[in-house]
């Protein structure tokens, strides 16, 4: 009996270090809660039953609407993107493509906070997109999906979006977009060093 109780103690410490770790117990600042990262990404839309290729860049902030925990957030997110498609022998048209999704997202692990632990992280959301198609305006519910994680010393999102026209859109087709960003910020360089320290101690 002791000695359950001796392991039932040791599990209790254990498991209220591990959740301290996680926890963040700061204030809402919004600059706190503000990231953002630059890249490149390639949306696909069909044209006379083939997919047609845009590439684009885009530039992505992150809101995160709590901070209690450090591994997990939920944020407000957008990817601008900007790009242009040029005539090919299924679509012969010029035309530039911009893009603008509205996201409420669920983050779990890496850049979940700034204060995040972990080497990966994934999130997953839904919303509302509005993109510039072939000189037409088209919108409708949007889904991304995607995981983060360190690259050679840098972090990294992979993201898919997928927009779905509503049913009065003059083209109708989904949009499929996939992109790769570079996280950027000073405090990625402040994580990287107190996780060091963190596996240290552990």
């Amino acid at each position: 009996m002791k000695k359950l109780i001796l392991l039932l103690f040791l599990a209790f410490i254990f498991t209220s270090t591990k959740a301290q770790k996680g926890q963040t117990k700061k204030p809402f600042v919004f600059s706190k809660g503000y990231k953002s990262s630059w890249g490149v990404g390639c949306s696909f839309y069909a044209f006379n039953g083939i997919y047609e290729k845009i590439g684009s860049i885009n530039y992505a902030p992150q809101l995160d609407l709590t901070n209690k925990r450090s591994d997990f957030s939920i944020s407000l997110n957008t990817q601008l993107s900007a790009g242009y498609h040029f005539k090919s022998k299924n679509d012969s048209s010029n035309f530039p493509y911009a893009d603008i999704p509205l996201f409420i997202e669920a983050n779990f692990g890496h850049l979940a906070s700034k204060d995040f632990y972990n080497e990966i992280g994934y999130f997953i959301g839904g919303g509302y997109d509005l993109n510039f198609l072939k000189n037409t305006l088209q919108h409708g519910p949007a889904f991304t999906a995607g995981m983060r994680t360190w690259f050679f010393g840098k972090s990294l999102t992979i993201r898919y979006i997928v927009s779905v026209p509503s049913p009065n859109s003059l083209l109708g087709t989904l949009i499929h977009t996939v992109s790769i960003n570079l996280n950027v910020g000073s405090y990625l360089e402040n994580v990287k060093a107190n996780n060091k320290i963190s596996n240290f101690l552990d």
